[in-house]
């Protein structure tokens, strides 16, 4: 406890204190040993600290009983934790108990907590074990919004645009893990056949290749077009099929990865080529014209001598792309140009990745956990990448359906590195979010 207020004799024993400290164990009851008594003076102290905007009732009392001022350590497991326990602490917390007709009501706020409506604030703090900063939602009430509970959710990263900076420099690429992009240019979607049932089933994340940065992807997987005189991503059943959809134009994904790092130069990007779509039956002309937008981008990795991308260190790498490719043509290590390979060997890129084709989420998650025990862990000549997708199929529900189900399973990752004790290089995901990355994330962290 850091500072207080209670109304006048309603602690004549002081019990508390400047400096008390309090455990209250697996049961997360709030005892404290205090009257219950409202006064003007408690609610004055606690409005000359704590905004209406910076609490859970976004008002300002009239009167409290008393008013604490606590750093306050939780600890949290379920939601977008999975069965990790987390130790988050919450500094500058102020706490205080008023009144609601007949019963009595709790407020919880302070400067890290901005309100977000419907009795609950955000709220920042520091979780113990990873050492990144969080945020949570913090409800005034749980279910049915008892006026004397607080219930804590949305564990989330506070900094997933630059979390590479927490990254030791001297670390190898094959020692990170980084969420990654499934279908990245996909955040936008046009030229779509047929035009009205297409896109459920093509698009794949919400968001444009910055806003996936920004989110915490670092890993991108890029299909090239040339549709109606410009290069453009897409998402459709094969490199000469009409079905599916154009995504975002590749001179915009460029941009923005290059205005992305140029705002974060602690972070690495790592962009792959493939599956480049037919041009008048010639995908050399696609690949020409890739190249030459790729020569004009400046923040290319680019090391003649390399041999393995994967023993390349961050120190190295931060604030550029490693563009690797998954064909022959245009390759050069001098100018950046690296050869992807499928597996676990072969160009100076290897990645083991393996889709699963599945729409049921129990047998993709079996599928990747194999391949997981068998290929994946850290340190490793080749990267390995968990793909924690599931395919839509006829009759099935579309990309964005899936994807919900796939990633309300990825923080029990944990649990799994855990208990393989190794952990994935990439996890390959559809629509990218912070609230999804999180858990990826912090499995450069915790130790596991």
């Amino acid at each position: 406890m850091t500072g207080l207020s209670i109304t006048d004799g309603q602690d004549p024993k002081r019990h508390n204190y400047v400096g008390l400290q309090k455990a209250f164990g697996d049961s997360g009851i709030l005892n404290f040993s205090v009257g219950r008594k409202s006064s003007s003076s408690v609610a004055s102290w606690w409005n000359a600290r704590v905004s209406a905007n910076q609490c859970t009732f976004n008002d300002r009392p009239g009167g409290l009983n008393f008013a604490f001022n606590v750093d306050l350590v939780v600890k949290l497991t379920g939601g977008n934790l999975g069965s990790r326990v987390a130790t988050v602490r919450l500094d500058d917390v102020y706490i205080a108990q008023g009144s609601a007709g007949s019963s009595n009501n709790w407020w919880f706020g302070g400067r890290h907590c901005v309100h977000i409506g419907g009795g609950r604030v955000r709220i920042e703090g520091l979780d113990v074990d990873t050492n990144l900063k969080v945020h949570l939602t913090v409800k005034r009430g749980g279910t049915g919004n008892p006026v004397n509970h607080f219930e804590f959710s949305d564990y989330s990263v506070v900094s997933t645009h630059d979390w590479m900076k927490h990254v030791d420099s001297a670390t190898t690429l094959n020692r990170i893990v980084m969420p990654g992009s499934h279908d990245a240019g996909m955040g936008e979607t046009r030229h779509c056949a047929p035009a009205v049932l297409t896109p459920g089933f093509s698009r794949t994340q919400h968001h444009t290749v910055r806003g996936q940065l920004n989110h915490g992807a670092r890993y991108f997987d890029l299909r090239v077009d040339y549709d109606k005189g410009r290069l453009v991503s897409y998402h459709r059943a094969g490199t000469n099929s009409p079905n599916g959809c154009s995504g975002q134009y590749m001179d915009s994904i460029f941009s923005d990865v290059d205005s992305f790092l140029a705002a974060n130069p602690s972070e690495t990007v790592i962009l792959k080529f493939s599956q480049i779509r037919t041009y008048q039956r010639d995908s050399n002309v696609t690949k020409r014209l890739l190249d030459e937008h790729i020569e004009r981008f400046s923040r290319r990795y680019e090391d003649a001598s390399v041999r393995n991308l994967a023993h390349v260190l961050l120190g190295d790498a931060r604030g550029k792309a490693i563009m690797v490719f998954d064909y022959d043509e245009h390759l050069s290590l001098a100018k950046g140009r690296y050869r992807y390979r499928d597996g676990t060997s072969g160009g100076q890129l290897a990645v083991y990745d393996k889709y699963s084709n599945t729409s049921n989420l129990a047998a993709m998650r079996d599928d990747q956990l194999k391949k997981w025990r068998e290929f994946g862990g850290l340190g490793k000549n080749h990267l390995f990448l968990l793909s924690w997708t599931l395919t839509p199929h006829f009759l099935s529900a579309s990309v964005e359906g899936l994807a919900k189900l796939a990633n309300a399973a990825l923080p029990e990752l944990d649990r799994y590195a855990k208990e393989y004790r190794s952990k994935p290089n990439i996890v390959y995901i559809d629509f990218v979010d912070s609230s999804v990355t999180s858990s990826i994330i912090a499995l450069n962290f915790n130790g596991t």
